[in-house]
């Protein structure tokens, strides 16, 4: 081999060295980390409002009043009872018969004080078609007696509805006033033969339940009228948490939910049921990144668009998401606050 070839040799072999070793500082040499990195401008990203009812689990429990001592509608002699201890009794059904008489029991937010003949109005009157339509029957709620009022009487006495036999009156004493739909028996006060005067004990019922209130109250919740949903029926609640409505309180307790209820809670104890607590009226609220609000002080922050600050209202989160309202209609916002930017509620 001559000195040429040997020159030639040794030029290859240091090139490929260099070559490799370049190589080796490409494939080794680590990226730059994002922490050194420029983070550039913020970028924008759409958002738009959607409804947001404020939606809550809460706990609905019942509150029950003491033992209840119902009176005898009218005198005589007593010729059937309907009535034993631990039964229950429910508005529409015989509860004894006096002189052969059947007396109805009859739940009414007004206890029936006078008989009702036709034409009467009155708190009572409204009282008695409100429970009537419960019932199930074909009754308008005017506060005014009209025929179908007195038709529906009829049929809950076992009378003839026909235009002929509708009783042109509705007295007061053919009914046993029950303080809500159904009661419990605890004990009858009266015994079949036994002579009784108007007034007199009749049944003493167990305590039942009087109040259904919201405890507690979710304190940051959102200001506005609301509904509880139970088993997917809704039911009005009022700003201390309670069914205050007398008829909406009465079809829950008359509800399978709070049969459910009552049946699995001991009778020491308070009867409670799971209910979902949200906005009549759902509010507009627009969803943005955490990274994008800035300030959020007792509520109050911002965000930017276009590099300018808009103030907003922090409503809620979720999903990852912190929900704000604005006055501003906000259609695209940065993706995070930039630096150097002020937010005034700050």
């Amino acid at each position: 081999m001559n000195l040429r070839s040997v020159g030639v040799l040794a030029f290859v072999a240091a090139s490929a060295l260099g070559l490799g070793f370049g190589l080796g500082i490409t494939v080794v040499n680590p990226p730059q980390p994002e922490s050194l990195q420029d983070a550039g401008e913020p970028t924008a990203v759409p958002v738009a409002q959607r409804s947001f009812s404020d939606s809550r689990t809460v706990t609905v429990q019942f509150a029950r009043d003491g033992e209840h001592v119902l009176p005898m509608p009218s005198a005589g002699r007593v010729t059937a009872i309907a009535a034993i201890p631990g039964a229950t009794i429910a508005s529409g059904q015989e509860a004894i018969r006096i002189d052969g008489v059947p007396l109805m029991a009859l739940y009414t937010e007004v206890p029936l004080w006078r008989d009702l003949a036709e034409g009467d109005k009155g708190e009572d009157v409204t009282a008695l078609q409100t429970e009537l339509q419960r019932l199930g029957h074909q009754v308008a709620v005017t506060g005014q007696v009209d025929r179908a009022t007195r038709s529906a009487v009829a049929a809950i006495l076992g009378g003839d509805t026909a235009a002929d036999s509708v009783p042109e009156s509705i007295p007061a004493t053919e009914w046993v006033w029950l303080p809500s739909p159904e009661v419990t028996v605890a004990k009858v006060n009266a015994q079949v033969g036994q002579t009784v005067a108007e007034n007199d004990p009749f049944l003493t019922l167990t305590g039942t339940a009087s109040r259904a209130v919201i405890t507690p109250i979710p304190q940051d919740a959102l200001p506005g009228e609301r509904v509880i949903d139970i088993s997917g029926v809704t039911y009005p609640i009022n700003d201390q948490g309670e069914i205050s409505d007398p008829s909406a309180l009465a079809e829950l307790l008359s509800s399978s939910a709070y049969e459910t209820a009552k049946a699995a809670s001991e009778a020491d104890t308070a009867i409670k049921l799971t209910a979902k607590w949200s906005l009549v009226t759902p509010q507009l609220v627009t969803p943005v990144p955490p990274a994008a609000l800035s300030g959020a002080v007792n509520g109050t922050g911002c965000v930017s668009v276009a590099g300018q600050a808009v103030p907003v209202q922090v409503v809620s989160s979720e999903l990852g998401n912190t929900l704000v309202t604005s006055e501003t209609m906000l259609t695209s916002i940065d993706s995070r606050w930039p630096d150097g930017l002020t937010c005034p509620s700050s």
